[in-house]
């Protein structure tokens, strides 16, 4: 799916069919597996795609559209009560 006006994004970061762009989410939270994920696109090398069994990078503009985050456990503490 294209448009002449503006560029379009099918569901964000999960299911994907031809689109103008192309985003995943990654919510790893360690700078250096997160960075090893993406470090072979620098350099020309394939795209992640985090689930590849149904979707496919073919070229589109990229960008992790959601990242992060933090861990929420209602039940731990964090020490200070």
């Amino acid at each position: 799916m294209s448009s002449t006006s503006r560029p379009v994004i099918d569901t964000s970061g999960n299911y994907h069919v031809v689109t103008d762009i192309f985003d995943v989410h990654d919510y790893d939270q360690n700078p250096d597996t997160f960075r090893e994920k993406y470090e072979p696109m620098k350099h020309g090398g394939p795209a992640f795609v985090t689930f590849p069994e149904r979707q496919a990078y073919e070229g589109q503009p990229y960008f992790v559209s959601e990242y992060g985050g933090i861990w929420w456990n209602p039940g731990q503490t964090d020490g200070h009560g």
